[in-house]
């Protein structure tokens, strides 16, 4: 007969903490905002061009109109904000009117062409995918190696 004299102790934990999140979210906002300033899409193609209308508009203002980056006065690109937990983070616009305009960029509404900034590509999503996996596969083996 075999007695357990002591109870095991498995006491591991496999989650990412905030901290990761937290940069995770960083580094997405940052990829988001510097890929649009850049003047290309989720998809990496360039933006419709200005209509003729906003090109002057740009111009008065002493601003160049060749890239198309989304920015007029960068209240858009400054709205983009990210919250996170142990457990996600989450992208969005903290601003309901530079939502509206990222919005209105987005899906092409009113006389806005479709301009697609917001998110990722299939590609970009997988990488961010083994961002995740590599960063929980370090957290699980520090946890197995914490609880010996």
């Amino acid at each position: 007969m075999i007695s357990i004299l002591q109870k095991p102790n498995f006491n591991i934990k496999m989650g990412l903490k905030k901290s990761d999140w937290d940069r995770i979210g960083m580094d997405q906002r940052k990829e988001i905002v510097n890929r649009t300033m850049s003047g290309v899409d989720l998809n990496h193609s360039q933006f419709k061009p200005y209509s003729q209308q906003t090109r002057d508009r740009k111009e008065q203002l002493g601003r160049s109109a060749d890239i198309v980056n989304l920015m007029d006065l960068a209240q858009m690109h400054r709205a983009l904000v990210f919250k996170s937990s142990n457990t996600y983070v989450d992208l969005y616009y903290g601003d309901t009117a530079r939502e509206n305009v990222a919005f209105e960029h987005q899906y092409g509404l009113g006389r806005m062409p479709k301009r697609e900034h917001f998110g990722f590509s299939n590609t970009d999503a997988k990488k961010w995918t083994e961002t995740v996996i590599k960063l929980l596969t370090l957290a699980t083996k520090r946890s197995f190696q914490n609880a010996k």
